[in-house]
């Protein structure tokens, strides 16, 4: 049996986290499952969207809007993070 060691080495995660790519996997995750209906999975992405697509800070008296990216220090930011990255290696792994 071979093994292989893998290593990902991310900077800047929270900032480099396509929102709009997680958003669209953790709908597909929702959509295969057996309780999940249309109205569920709509009012889910509506309110996810939400939540982390206004993405702003204040530093220094001035305001900035990040283009992409999950919010910093948001509760769910780390969680949406976690899905991303476990869907990245999965990916990665089984190609």
């Amino acid at each position: 049996m071979e093994s292989i060691i893998i290593s990902f080495g991310i900077t800047s995660m929270y900032s480099s986290i396509p929102v709009e790519e997680t958003i669209s996997i953790m709908v597909n995750i929702l959509a295969k499952q057996k309780f999940s209906n249309e109205i569920i999975i709509e009012e889910f992405n509506s309110l996810i969207k939400v939540y982390v697509m206004k993405n702003v800070c204040k530093f220094r008296d001035s305001n900035y809007k990040f283009p992409d990216g999950l919010p910093m220090g948001r509760p769910l930011s780390g969680l949406l993070a976690n899905i991303f990255i476990n869907h990245l290696e999965n990916f990665v792994l089984n190609s």
